[in-house]
């Protein structure tokens, strides 16, 4: 939701006014974070689990657990991410799918004889010679083949049922992972996922209570009863009791340390404090936005490294809901980018390069991407070397 720091200082190229990433230090969620880094040092003990963050939207989530993989604890672990989208309630399987395809290192865009090549080449490191029955179960998952339901399975399954098939495939390649070295499930926005998804999630949920498995999920309160129903049957046959992590707004201290971390070294007016403070709510995207939306608007500048404000605090205009602070920043930049904005809204929280150029009918596509970038509405990841754009 904003920028890790953690202890280490990031430095960013930044195009625009600010000529500076606003970023904030972790506030406000230490107990959390101890008990998610608990789970995780527990997997050296055998022991795995199931940690649920639950949420609402710009509380925090993706930020507690960025700033968890990238911490000591997870350093020796494996971790797998799969995100759910919001336009995904009819994709079949597709946060195991984006998963599976991160895991094997496949770009977007690749061709499905390139993605099945690298597929098997990745279970051949696993499994040798044993790794064919699993290569069409999970290319099935990730889109490559249309059905198996003319495959024969393998000996002991007790039915040829594509869902059988997958099931027992992930679950062989969890277990094979988690094998060698801990494992970090994590699988995000998953009150987006759809049924099939949840049903495979339900069905290898009881590979926690064998093997050093974390199966760490992300959602928000307003999360489907079928799902939360499915994921309580499976850990209770499964006899593993699940650890709910919820996030609550940042109280006024933790609010108030916040502005400190993003304004460190440079100046805000106790007004205008105060006003940020009482329209956040407690929720740190909002805190940050308003402070982006003050840097477009020139009332907040750099100076020396620092954001300082540039005027008083009842010449400024602090719009009241999140809604509204986007709305205020995105007319704010050029035609081109908003229009980039607007394709990538519709694709879904992640874009591909190569998805936006199919469709998207704008000059300099990468020059706008950037802007989006420097703009803190669009942040970049890695994922088999090539970049994909989410939004934040």
């Amino acid at each position: 939701v904003y920028e890790v720091v953690s202890r280490r200082e990031h430095l960013y190229r930044e195009a625009g006014r600010s000529h500076k990433r606003v970023s904030s230090a972790l506030v406000g969620r230490v107990r959390e974070m101890e008990r998610l880094r608990r789970a995780v040092t527990e997997l050296e003990s055998d022991a795995g689990g199931v940690a649920c963050v639950v949420g609402e939207a710009g509380i925090g989530k993706s930020r507690l657990l960025e700033e968890l993989r990238r911490s000591d604890e997870v350093k020796k672990a494996t971790w797998l991410e799969g995100r759910s989208l919001s336009i995904g309630s009819k994709l079949s399987y597709h946060p195991f799918a984006d998963l599976l395809w991160a895991w094997a290192g496949i770009a977007d865009g690749e061709d499905a004889a390139t993605a099945d090549g690298q597929l098997r080449g990745r279970l051949a490191e696993l499994f040798g010679g044993d790794a064919e029955d699993l290569v069409s179960p999970l290319a099935t998952v990730m889109g490559f083949l249309p059905s198996l339901q003319r495959r024969r399975a393998p000996a002991g399954i007790g039915g040829d049922t594509t869902e059988k098939l997958i099931i027992r495939a992930l679950g062989l390649l969890l277990r094979r992972l988690a094998d060698r070295q801990p494992l970090v499930v994590f699988l995000d926005d998953l009150h987006w996922a759809d049924t099939s998804s949840v049903e495979l999630l339900g069905a290898l949920l009881g590979l926690a209570a064998r093997y050093p498995i974390l199966f760490l999920l992300a959602y928000r309160p307003e999360v489907s009863d079928s799902t939360l129903s499915t994921l309580d049957e499976a850990m209770r046959e499964a006899e593993i009791t699940g650890e709910e992590i919820r996030l609550a707004p940042l109280d006024r201290g933790a609010a108030e340390l916040m502005l400190e971390s993003l304004f460190s070294g440079g100046s805000l007016p106790h007004g205008m404090r105060a006003l940020i403070e009482e329209r956040a709510s407690g929720n740190p995207f909002y805190i940050e936005q308003v402070v982006l939306s003050l840097i477009d608007s020139a009332h907040v500048e750099v100076r020396d490294g620092s954001l300082c404000a540039t005027d008083r605090p009842d010449a400024m205009v602090i719009p009241a809901t999140v809604e509204e602070l986007l709305m205020a920043r995105i007319d704010q930049l050029p035609l081109a980018a908003r229009q980039v904005l607007h394709i990538a809204s519709i694709v879904g929280r992640s874009s591909h390069p190569q998805i936006l150029a199919s469709v998207a009918d704008a000059p300099e596509l990468e020059s706008q991407l950037e802007t989006l970038h420097a703009a803190q509405l669009l942040t970049r990841w890695e994922r088999a070397e090539e970049s994909v754009w989410e939004f934040r």
